[in-house]
């Protein structure tokens, strides 16, 4: 690889701002896009316990019903 002179004229200033920028909204967007998938994935852990809980509310009712009609 050949290292090429630093070119600080006007226009290579704006190039290395430019590419500066360039690089920060793409940090944004993947550390965005990073949060996003973390939120989500902490959402489907929390539906899926709260289906876990129903599930479980259901049997213990199925439960108690089945004990009532043996009791009567």
């Amino acid at each position: 690889m050949q290292c090429q002179p630093a070119d600080h004229s006007k226009g290579g200033m704006l190039d290395i701002v430019r590419k500066g920028i360039f690089f920060s909204v793409n940090r944004y967007v993947d550390d965005t896009e990073a949060l996003v998938g973390t939120e989500a994935k902490q959402v489907a852990a929390q539906e899926a316990e709260q289906a876990k809980f129903i599930v479980e509310k259901a049997e213990q009712e199925k439960k108690c019903t089945i004990i009532r009609a043996q009791v009567r």
